[in-house]
């Protein structure tokens, strides 16, 4: 259980509307405890051992609810769901026992497929003040090819009645599956661009953007192995796997390129989707509601100017309706000197995010230069000799994708249209082949 002050914050972040839990944010604690255990989908860049989905009756789930809130003062619950609310039955009879409690909860996971706005208004009313979904991309290739057996157009309604019952949400999305291209960077962008244009309170920089990571006993960790980039020896696979061990799926040092571009093109494309989302939240909202925003961050808490901008008397409980004004003019932004001295450069771009749009054009230098300052120089050199030499034999053959279009990876290795490994250990099959 987090420290008291812990738990204000994360139920402010959840929370814009500052009297959802004006009752609970002085001295509740926050618990994280599941509805369910297991996931109905095989997404194929997915680990899973066990099979299935378990629901807990609800009942059960009620009775840990009072414990919690009777032994441990908490009033705001996490539930830790991969798959929240798939039974449809045992959604509903939850929403009718978790009403009857003075508490706030959230969601961590749940699937676009199953859900419509009438559940999104009934959860609301019974206290929820946010859901979580694993929306992935905005192009129906991807998500064909990661087998998510949702549709775009689900993930984009998803995303309007959320804002329309003003439940907050992330998008959590995952690049660099084989497969990718420029063009369904194209696609999951304007994706990014439609959800911050829904409201003026989305933080346009607070995506999930990783890099798809290859882990045993899924297509995806097959597929590398067979294309070359995972070892293909035990010895290899273990010194892989322990590389990645422990490590965050955004590293930049430790995932693997499993796309037909060069490793530089991913780090772009990362770039892009924020660089896009971040104008098209400018151009709807303007550029001092933008500012607003994104100095209401905790990210940023450590420059001086946030500590500036949150000693301001805004009146933000007293009269939660003047939250809408813009209170951050453009002189108060840190200049590019200042997040140079307090070693914050890389946060240039979520700052003057109309001079990176207009010369979007030197992106790569500029992602390169970020990369270079991360990583070191020999990295740096790396990425940069692999984007020229791709770049040159561009020139002189036309790419071709090794992903067909429309399928999934296990399908891929099922049909065979990716070669075996000769010589594999056949003790290994069931290991390999996961769920």
């Amino acid at each position: 259980f987090p420290r008291r002050d812990e738990s204000e914050v994360i139920a402010a972040h959840f929370s814009r509307d500052p009297r959802t839990f004006e009752s609970h944010r002085v001295d509740k604690r926050l618990a994280v405890i599941p509805g369910s255990k297991g996931c109905v989908a095989r997404c194929t860049f997915c680990h899973r051992w066990d099979k299935g989905i378990r629901f807990i009756p609800a009942s059960l789930v009620m009775e840990r609810v009072d414990f919690l809130v009777q032994n441990y003062n908490v009033g705001f619950i996490s539930f830790g769901d991969e798959n929240f609310g798939t039974d449809r039955k045992w959604l509903a009879k939850f929403i009718e026992e978790i009403k009857k409690r003075d508490i706030l909860w959230r969601v961590s996971g749940m699937r676009v497929n199953t859900i419509n706005p009438e559940s999104i208004k009934k959860m609301k009313d019974a206290g929820c003040i946010s859901i979580q979904y694993g929306m992935e991309s905005g192009s129906q290739k991807m998500l064909d090819i990661m087998e998510k057996v949702t549709k775009v157009e689900q993930n984009y309604n998803t995303v309007k009645w959320m804002t329309e019952n003003k439940l907050f949400m992330t998008v959590a999305l995952v690049i660099g599956m084989p497969g990718e291209t420029p063009d369904t960077i194209e696609e999951t962008s304007r994706f990014a661009s439609y959800f911050v244009e829904q409201s003026p309170d989305i933080d346009p920089n607070a995506f999930s953007i990783n890099f798809a990571q290859a882990l045993p006993g899924t297509p995806l960790y097959e597929v590398g192995r067979r294309k070359g980039v995972i070892g293909q020896a035990l010895d290899d696979e273990e010194k892989y796997l322990l590389e990645i061990s422990d490590k965050d799926a955004r590293d930049g040092e430790t995932y693997i390129n499993l796309t037909d571009y060069p490793k530089l093109c991913l780090e772009i494309w990362h770039f892009d989707i924020q660089n896009r989302a971040r104008n098209a939240y400018v151009k709807k909202w303007g550029l001092s509601r933008y500012h607003n925003i994104i100095m209401q961050s905790i990210r940023y808490e450590g420059l001086k100017e946030w500590k500036a901008f949150h000693k301001m008397d805004t009146g933000y409980f007293a009269d939660p309706a003047r939250k809408s004004e813009a209170r951050f003019g453009s002189k108060s932004m840190p200049s590019p000197w200042s997040l140079l001295k307090q070693n914050r450069i890389g946060a240039a771009s979520t700052f003057y995010p109309i001079f990176f749009w207009r010369s979007r054009r030197f992106t790569p230098i500029y992602v390169l230069l970020n990369e270079t300052g991360k990583h070191g120089l020999k990295y740096g050199s790396k990425l940069l000799k692999e984007y020229l030499g791709w770049k040159i034999n561009s020139l002189f053959s036309r790419s071709i994708s090794s992903i067909p279009e429309y399928i999934s990876l296990r399908k891929l290795i099922r049909k065979k249209l990716i070669p075996g490994i000769p010589g594999d250990n056949p003790s290994m099959a069931s290991l390999r082949k996961g769920r």
